[in-house]
């Protein structure tokens, strides 16, 4: 059961400071964090004071719900918030690096690595306690507009 109730999601703006790739097609706009909602047919975040990344102000945006992620209720070894659909790092021993991407199942949130052809899968929440995370980037290759 998810029970965070921190979301994000990403609220399309010509004039945003941030592209991502969703289905192949790159899109500027911002990230938004707060309380998730469906309503009249469109996908809502309403900013929340607990996080710092806004940079838009406050009140309630359109997102993309394609892009809607859950904050897992962790942090990485930088003290980076952990998200549904990030990229993260881990080193295992002197050789054995790990890449995988933070799923949802029936099981809570897990660690699905990438590339496909490693079977791995494994409660995130475990993994955490035994390796340093690092969040690498997102599904969406964010990054920022100059």
């Amino acid at each position: 059961m998810r029970e965070i109730g921190l979301f994000k999601g990403f609220n399309e703006n010509p004039n945003g400071k941030q592209l991502i790739t969703l289905d192949g097609v790159d899109i500027r706009g911002d990230w938004i964090c707060g309380g998730y909602w469906f309503s009249e047919g469109r996908h809502w975040i309403a900013v929340d004071d607990r996080t710092k990344t806004n940079e838009i102000g406050s009140g309630s945006n359109c997102v993309l719900f394609k892009t809607v992620c859950e904050y897992i209720g962790l942090t990485d070894k930088n003290e980076n918030r952990i998200w549904e659909n990030d990229k993260l790092f881990y080193q295992e021993g002197c050789f054995d690096r790990h890449e995988f991407i933070v799923k949802y199942d029936e099981t809570g949130f897990v660690g699905e690595c990438f590339p496909k052809n490693k079977n791995f899968i494994s409660n995130i929440i475990s993994i955490h306690h035994a390796f340093d995370f690092e969040v690498i980037g997102d599904i969406f290759n964010t990054r920022s507009v100059e």
